[in-house]
């Protein structure tokens, strides 16, 4: 079973879920209701392992780190894992465009696809879609929403 516990941080409030000591999902919430119940289908514990993954990310979010060096074990199709890879390797401070993660990984016209695999990617924040934009430089999609994205973008460049 997958451990659970949710917290505030200056982009929203996160659920971090993880098992065996391994980052599995974050996700950003309104609430916390659905993620720290009995009927939320994961052990609602704020456990040593998930302690040491908000302190990272935190770290990060604070400009403390520019990176957030975490095992962790996510399950995808390989295009979607390649997406993710490529996504991982987008410097700090810097963003791409859809185009550019599609050349990367030898798919010139997988624009929707590549979309839809950052929409899946279950650790935003730790492999940062938030630094791929649309090729006109506009902000699009994010799983925590444009603001959130925003606010990562704005918060790298100050600590580039």
């Amino acid at each position: 079973m997958s451990d659970c516990w949710v917290y505030d941080t200056p982009i929203g409030k996160l659920a971090v879920i993880t098992s065996n000591n391994y980052l599995q999902k974050i996700v950003f919430i309104d609430n916390n209701e659905s993620y720290l119940n009995s009927d939320s289908g994961y052990n609602v514990s704020e456990t040593d392992f998930i302690k040491k993954c908000m302190d990272k990310i935190n770290n990060y979010l604070i400009g403390k780190s520019k990176t957030i060096d975490i095992p962790y074990d996510i399950k995808g199709s390989n295009f979607q894992l390649s997406v993710w890879y490529a996504l991982k390797l987008i410097d700090y401070g810097t963003t791409v465009s859809y185009k550019d993660i599609c050349n990367k990984i030898g798919i010139p016209k997988g624009y929707r696809a590549v979309g839809m695999a950052c929409n899946k990617n279950p650790l935003p924040i730790v492999i940062p879609c938030h630094r791929v934009i649309g090729s006109n430089s506009s902000l699009t999609g994010y799983a925590g929403g444009i603001e959130s994205k925003s606010k990562l973008l704005s918060m790298e460049q100050m600590y580039a």
